[in-house]
């Protein structure tokens, strides 16, 4: 059965399906990790192994022979490989700080941009890296406990309204796919930034910008003090259960050595310019 193994922050995660697109569209959506396809890798064990098999006009999603999701819509069903991929890589890493943020860098220099869902994170990355900043995530930010810096966690920009970004498609290199091919009904997109745009070596937090698009609302930056920001970072850790201290330490030291301010957009051109002139 035709394999994919990928590598997502210390997780090695593999998925063996009967129909090769499903093997092609996962290659496409995680192309920017490290990632091997073909035969499934047998030479070390594999953390996750996901398997998809024929349920008549369907598909079946099978863990260690427990049927985990029956589905007959193939988008729905990559978009969920995709999920569960992530959610083992974050339940199995212990040696970053995970939060719900947005991550770009520029020059060296990174920007976490911590969020609630829907609060245009991923459009506003998807900006920068339009304008130049190099991609390390859409809504994983990781930083790692040890030197402090960030790393890339690469993942494709979930999409449900690209309007906003119509004049960045295609001149920018930012390419929008649909989940599976010619699936117009399924409502999810996803967008991709070339390979070439993605941060390979760690980066030092410079500034963290509490982010939010508001379409009628002019654009503005509000300095965030210590103690709220420490709180406000705290609650978008992905980590609930982990080392809580550990947590709280790395916290208030980014927050020491970064700036930390509230954005609120709703011009992105406006944003972009906002977010140069924090790292240079």
């Amino acid at each position: 059965m035709p394999g994919l193994r990928i590598d997502i922050l210390s997780s090695r995660l593999e998925v063996r399906a009967q129909d090769g697109r499903i093997i092609d569209k996962l290659a496409d959506i995680f192309g920017c990790f490290p990632a091997r396809s073909g035969d499934p890798v047998r030479v070390e064990q594999a953390d996750l192994v996901l398997e998809v098999e024929r349920a008549g006009d369907g598909y079946r999603m099978v863990r260690e022979g427990e049927t985990l999701l029956e589905t007959d819509c193939p988008a729905y069903l990559v978009a969920c490989l995709e999920h569960r991929f992530f959610e083992e890589a974050i339940r199995l890493d212990a040696e970053h700080l995970l939060l719900h943020a947005g991550a770009v860098a520029r020059a060296g220099k990174g920007l976490i941009l911590p969020g609630d869902k829907g609060a245009g994170k991923s459009t506003l990355v998807a900006c920068l890296v339009h304008g130049g900043f190099s991609y390390l995530s859409d809504e994983t930010a990781a930083i790692a406990y040890e030197t402090q810096k960030m790393i890339a966690v690469p993942r494709a920009m979930h999409m449900k309204d690209a309007a906003p970004l119509k004049a960045c498609l295609g001149s920018g290199g930012l390419r929008l796919d649909h989940y599976w091919p010619g699936d117009d009904d399924y409502p999810a997109r996803y967008l991709l930034p070339p390979a070439e745009r993605v941060a390979r070596e760690p980066v030092e937090p410079r500034a963290i910008l509490f982010c939010s698009y508001s379409p009628s609302a002019p654009t503005s930056l509000v300095p965030v003090k210590g103690g709220r920001a420490v709180g406000e970072i705290l609650r978008q850790s992905l980590e609930p259960f982990g080392d809580v201290r550990q947590q709280f330490e790395l916290v208030a030291d980014l927050v020491t050595g970064c700036e930390v301010f509230e954005l609120e957009y709703s011009d992105l051109d406006e944003a972009l310019r906002f977010c140069e002139r924090l790292l240079d």
